[in-house]
């Protein structure tokens, strides 16, 4: 049978949402409001170019995180106001067996995550690990945000895509 088909055109954000329940568990500083406001644009920014990555709830914290399909990893978006620089990291919680298996192709990954660099951290006496790449840029600056927003997005759908795909074909769990 025949049925309309709709597509949303608009559709409220969480970001008064987000600044309501922050606001009262302690007042937000003006780091935490920027990194609401950054993150709400993001999420915002990556649903209008339809990018495949798993969107969530934006929250005034300096990474973002996002799953890639699995229970052993996911992304991490990071931005750090300090040290001017975004970062795309693949992060390993608890699982130092799935990360033994990707360092020992590291060579495959880094070809086809060329032209990043990747940093392979096996953060020894702890549980997780990680494989991240950054970028320097003015974070701080409303009129470098586009230009960040692309970067992690690009970054990001691009870890996805060499990573998530790997470890599905990974019996490590």
């Amino acid at each position: 049978p025949y049925a309309p088909k709709f597509q949303v055109i608009s559709q409220p954000n969480d970001w008064a949402k987000a600044i309501k329940q922050s606001s009262a568990k302690s007042d937000l500083s003006d780091r935490r409001l920027m990194q609401l406001d950054f993150w709400t644009q993001f999420k915002e920014y990556a649903a209008s170019k339809k990018t495949t990555l798993r969107l969530r709830k934006a929250y005034p914290q300096h990474w973002y995180d996002i799953s890639i399909g699995n229970s052993k990893s996911y992304l991490s978006l990071v931005v750090d106001a300090d040290k001017q620089q975004l970062r795309c990291e693949l992060y390993i919680p608890d699982s130092k067996p799935l990360f033994n298996i990707l360092h020992e192709k590291k060579d495959v990954f880094e070809a086809e995550l060329s032209p990043h660099q990747l940093e392979w951290m096996e953060l020894p006496g702890k549980k997780a690990s990680r494989v991240k790449t950054h970028h320097e840029i003015g974070v701080e600056d409303n009129e470098n945000w586009e230009k960040c927003f692309q970067w992690l997005m690009e970054t990001a759908q691009e870890f996805q895509s060499v990573f998530a795909d790997q470890i599905k074909k990974m019996k490590v769990w």
